[in-house]
């Protein structure tokens, strides 16, 4: 993305001046700014990033004897990692650019001119590939193709080995082939293949159906044809255009920079002697895009067992001793340990009724229903008798509650009825 220019050696002696930390400013700001939106996907995020990457910079390096460009461009980039992953956790629920600002193409930097007409549809196709990876996956093939650094600058700027490196960058570009692929055909191979619209169906684009695609492309010659019409991924996402800053955005951050005052930091041997700065641990960031890494509770739990050292083993111990001791109790909670013995007894008592006779009369009878009544069980004896004087003629209360039967009701009595006239005989 960067054209090589021979001075690079050379054109940072003074890397504190004004002029020549313009240099670097003019030099590097959108590859920077490019590089930490499109990790981010928040403008708000890249501007504040490559604010404190720059001054950081400036700071580090304004009483040095100076560093070479390429030198700095590693300490730019691995600061804004830093930041960004730091800033990505504590995101929450912040408004995301649209994926029309990162799939503006390039033309020109195509070699495939099969497909011209269609370039702008697949420049969409090859983000939204590189969006469905994991977000350490994507940023190996943001440095490696899109700022064209090579393993040793990536090892440098995340702080880990080449090798490991090498086998990463590897396996992310086929990662981001891979899904290119299978949307390409699902795309542009589906009136061509009649076995390849049956298996797509009513799916939406998913995981689960770019493997099945996949696995089709590589037995399927008419869904090989269609693909070999394309262009490769690498190819497609080298050529997407910078994401560019907001109008006027250059200018402001640099002149803050000017007029930041500068701080002395205490400068390494290495960096003394002209090498880079000294970078900070380099933090994975999360795993999609626009992450939020987890609230305020994955927050609190990195920060109470993620501080290294036996914190975190001793405080797992006293939690874990805590919940048998939640246990425990609620087993003997359940057992009845706890239970103050109390308890209640039956008896039975009388309830009236009413029996109809054949005669059509209603005859009361009482009749003796058993019903449960519970008895408070007294309270314990004092330890010794308590003497009490209680009259003769005081009634003592009855312990169980008695039910009064009402009388019997009289039964109707019928009403005469007047004999017959007996008929007379003239």
């Amino acid at each position: 993305m960067e054209d090589a220019q021979p001075n690079d050696t050379k054109a940072a002696q003074r890397p504190g001046g004004g002029d020549a930390f313009a240099e670097l400013y003019e030099r590097y700001f959108a590859s920077l700014y490019d590089y930490t939106i499109r990790l981010s996907r928040d403008r708000d995020i890249a501007a504040l990033v490559v604010q404190s990457s720059f001054l950081r910079v400036r700071q580090e390096q304004s009483d040095s004897a100076g560093g070479t460009l390429e030198a700095l461009k590693l300490a730019l980039f691995s600061g804004a990692h830093h930041d960004v992953a730091e800033r990505l956790r504590q995101q929450r629920d912040a408004a995301q650019e649209s994926d029309e600002a990162f799939a503006a193409l390039d033309p020109a930097q195509i070699e495939n001119t099969a497909a011209a007409d269609e370039l702008p549809a697949l420049a969409g196709l090859v983000w939204q590939s590189a969006t469905s990876l994991r977000l350490n996956d994507y940023e190996l093939l943001e440095l490696g193709v899109r700022q064209g650094m090579d393993a040793g600058e990536i090892g440098a700027v995340l702080r880990t080995r080449p090798e490991a490196i090498e086998n990463k960058l590897v396996d992310a570009q086929d990662a981001l082939e891979s899904a290119f692929s299978s949307l390409v055909v699902i795309e542009r191979g589906r009136r061509a293949c009649v076995d390849l619209d049956f298996l797509i169906g009513e799916d939406a684009w998913s995981p689960s159906l770019q493997k099945r695609v996949g696995q089709h492309l590589q037995t399927c010659q008419t869904c090989a044809e269609t693909r070999s019409g394309h262009p490769a991924a690498r190819e497609m996402l080298s050529s997407l255009l910078p994401v560019a800053a907001p109008a006027g955005w250059q200018q402001t951050i640099l002149e803050r920079l000017q007029n930041a005052p500068r701080v002395t930091a205490p400068a390494s041997a290495t960096h003394a002697a002209g090498g880079p700065p000294p970078q900070r641990r380099a933090e994975p960031l999360p795993e999609r895009f626009g992450g939020g890494g987890g609230g305020e509770l994955g927050d609190w739990l990195r920060s109470v067992f993620g501080g290294g050292g036996a914190r975190g083993p001793l405080l797992g111990a006293a939690l874990g001793a805590l919940l048998m001791l939640i246990v425990l109790l609620t087993g003997l909670c359940v057992g009845g340990a706890f239970d103050d013995g109390d308890g209640g007894d039956a008896t039975a008592t009388a309830s009236p009724t009413a029996t109809a006779t054949a005669n059509g009369s209603v005859t009361p009878t009482a009749t003796t229903t058993p019903t449960v009544t519970i008895t408070p069980t007294p309270p314990p004896l004092p330890a010794e008798p308590i003497a009490t004087d209680v009259p003769a003629d005081t009634p003592v209360p009855s312990a169980t509650a008695t039910i009064e039967i009402p009388t019997a009701v009289p039964s109707p009595t019928p009403a005469p009825t007047k004999p017959a006239p007996s008929p007379t005989t003239p």
